[in-house]
């Protein structure tokens, strides 16, 4: 059983297929609006697969998708934190508003995930060979500086050091 975010499109979109297409059960949420949203992605033929809006920067989304996770599925095998979003230009140009939004979908949602899930993740992990996965997805941008992506290098570069000191 798995949960990849941002999983309509890009990275997200890819995980969550080739793990579909392996066997697992996949919970796919982004903030597409609508119960078509599996079939506006072309993964309505997959079994086993639900979809749930979300927005990564909500705790009380994450709530709810455990409690659909759990509800529907009783077990979370693998968490992908896959959701983020750009923000480019000079950095005395970024409003903090713009700052906030991005660390909100890249880096607190990530938190978030790993928060909401860690109980489940260790309890079916406990149950398994190999234990359970959290892949919380960076960047080669979270290792090197780039003119202009001041925001998304850092909130990268965060998420990568709060991965190690998770793991």
């Amino acid at each position: 059983m798995a949960l990849v975010t941002g999983a309509l499109r890009g990275i997200g979109l890819a995980a969550a297929r080739r793990m579909a297409a392996a066997g697992a059960r996949v919970v796919f949420t982004d903030l597409v609006d609508g119960a078509d949203a599996l079939a506006t992605a072309g993964l309505d033929g997959l079994n086993g697969c639900a979809y749930v809006r979300a927005n990564v920067a909500e705790e009380a989304d994450w709530q709810a998708v455990r409690d659909l996770v759990r509800r529907d599925f009783g077990r979370l095998d693998i968490l992908v934190n896959n959701a983020g979003i750009d923000c480019t230009g000079p950095v005395h140009e970024l409003s903090l508003e713009q700052w906030h939004r991005l660390m909100r979908v890249n880096l607190d949602g990530v938190f978030l995930g790993v928060k909401t899930f860690a109980e489940m993740l260790r309890d079916t992990g406990g149950n398994r060979v190999g234990g359970s996965s959290i892949v919380n997805v960076s960047s080669i941008m979270g290792l090197v500086g780039y003119a202009d992506t001041s925001a998304y290098n850092s909130s990268k570069g965060a998420v990568r050091l709060f991965t190690k000191a998770t793991a």
